[in-house]
């Protein structure tokens, strides 16, 4: 696939994210994917396998109001795009907001996602794709 493509498939899973669409993730997101959490978050270990990594998802948009923004997006080689999210949401009962910036380096293999890290800084993120 192009780098172009590539970019698509990241721009339909996020808005698949966005209108909670969990057949079109499933269908973007490869049975087998690896998702790593960011560093200090608490789920150091990662998940493997989509049921895993859809449980998770649907853990972190437990909120009244919840929303990825996609505000960048760049190939970083012919498998791999970056991308940075900003992420505001409104926590259920308790209220308290959440407005972050989060970098995500995801692999794509035939059209669907194989691995997804997240980093909270931009370093990181460029560092892990090899474009520090």
């Amino acid at each position: 696939m192009t780098a172009e493509e590539n970019i698509e498939v990241v721009r339909r899973a996020n808005a698949a994210w966005n209108t909670n669409d969990w057949e079109e993730l499933e269908a973007l997101t490869d049975p087998d994917v690896q998702a790593v959490s960011p560093e200090g978050w608490p789920e150091t270990e990662g998940f493997k396998g989509w049921p895993a990594v859809r449980r998770q998802y649907e853990r972190l948009k437990d909120m009244e109001h919840e929303n990825a923004e996609l505000t960048e997006i760049e190939p970083m080689d012919e498998h791999r795009v970056l991308s940075r999210v900003r992420w505001t949401g409104t926590g259920r009962g308790s209220g308290l907001e959440i407005d972050m910036s989060l970098w995500v380096l995801q692999e794509i293999r035939d059209g669907r996602i194989t691995r997804i890290e997240f980093f909270l800084d931009e370093e990181s993120a460029k560092q892990a794709a090899g474009r520090a």
